[in-house]
């Protein structure tokens, strides 16, 4: 397996060939090819190269696929009981990749794939199915009982209470509400 970590645009990147980047935004038509010549270290079947700072004669081409911009991170400044508050939004903007070659000097080289290729390696191929019959099951399935509601397991002590609960509702219900006069002198 081959790969590289290489630096670009302030951030340090692992790839092998074929791997879809997204790096902040550069100038370069989509289709166009860039070569990345800070390579910080490689590794090609089983070597390893290390560099100090740089591995020398080693370069990461790629193919830009498009432009684009990132999805929007919300910035939600506040402090509490001071009644600040400030929102903003932001979409960073990038370049999309597709590494397409990594060589790391020496004629170590590794090429990626056509994308076609690629494509049709990834899709396992189905078999047939072979259609399968439906055995009957062997013993009958029980069906279940409804579940039974609240009114039906009711005991007949709870409902004397209950009576006697309305019966004391409709008596002070049933009663004229007396009002108190104050004494004058």
């Amino acid at each position: 397996m081959t790969y590289a970590i290489f630096k670009a645009a302030g951030f340090q990147y692992r790839v092998e060939p074929g791997d879809v980047l997204r790096l902040p935004s550069f100038e370069a038509e989509a289709g166009d090819t860039v070569t990345f010549d800070e390579v910080l270290f490689g590794s090609s079947e089983g070597e390893v190269l290390v560099g100090r700072p740089t591995v020398k004669g080693a370069a990461v081409r790629a193919q830009v696929i498009r432009h684009g911009r990132a999805d929007k991170i919300i910035i939600f400044k506040f402090k509490r009981r001071k009644n600040y508050r400030r929102k903003t939004g932001h979409r960073q903007d990038f370049t999309e990749i597709r590494v397409s070659e990594i060589d790391l000097g020496g004629g170590r080289k590794a090429v990626a794939e056509p994308v076609e290729k690629r494509a049709a390696k990834k899709a396992p191929k189905k078999a047939p199915k072979a259609e399968a019959t439906v055995a009957e099951p062997e013993t009958p399935v029980k069906e279940k009982k409804p579940a039974k509601t609240k009114a039906s397991t009711v005991t007949a002590a709870e409902k004397e209470a209950e009576a006697k609960s309305e019966s004391k509702t409709e008596a002070k219900a049933a009663k004229p509400k007396t009002t108190k006069k104050k004494k004058t002198s």
